[in-house]
């Protein structure tokens, strides 16, 4: 395999604050009742919640984010969803990799 044929890994980070737009879009398209932003900016300082998101690869726009709680050794699945462009590439099984991680 070529440098260019190399295939780049998807980037899964911490969600940051110019993240939320990205998150609430993808929420609104793949959930009846979605969050609303004000319930994502809640998450955010919350100790026990984490937000990750993912980019397919460097600088590209958020693809997919997860949404947990880890609570006394515990990880509860809160929102798992991908932009519905972007669907069946493995960026779900991606980010639950990373959180069972």
């Amino acid at each position: 395999m070529t440098p260019s044929e190399s295939v780049e890994r998807p980037l899964i980070l911490p969600m940051l604050r110019g993240d939320l737009s990205a998150v609430c879009r993808i929420a609104d398209a793949a959930f009846p009742v979605p969050w609303r932003r004000s319930d994502f900016e809640r998450e955010l300082v919350r100790a026990w919640a984490v937000i990750r998101v993912l980019r397919p690869r460097s600088g590209a726009p958020v693809a997919a984010f997860v949404h947990y709680w880890w609570v006394s050794g515990e990880v509860q699945i809160m929102n798992v969803a991908t932009d519905p462009a972007l669907r069946r590439r493995g960026h779900a099984r991606a980010l639950l990799d990373d959180v069972m991680n």
